[in-house]
């Protein structure tokens, strides 16, 4: 999902903003590494908003503490292997 073609993102503050809250609430680790994929490009292309930020971080956070547990490593080395991904596939951040 990582590596996937990102999805465009809404221009419109307050509805980028309510799907985000959507994803981050979704439960699912497949729509938080969508939202961390999504809000990367977006930031590679334009500095991202606080809350765009603010979200990023806390969708990053959740996958890599799921990533963590499955795979039994620590969520920083998990944080750290995300980033690596999305710095091959889009360039540095």
């Amino acid at each position: 999902i990582l590596e996937s073609r990102p999805s465009a993102c809404s221009n419109n503050f307050t509805e980028r903003q309510s799907h985000l809250s959507q994803q981050l609430r979704s439960g699912d680790p497949r729509v938080w590494a969508e939202l961390v994929r999504n809000l990367y490009y977006r930031g590679s292309k334009k500095k991202l908003s606080a809350t765009d930020q603010e979200y990023y971080t806390r969708a990053r956070d959740m996958l890599a503490g799921e990533i963590a547990l499955a795979e039994g490593c620590t969520i920083e080395a998990a944080s750290k292997r995300i980033e690596d991904r999305l710095r091959l596939r889009f360039g540095a951040e």
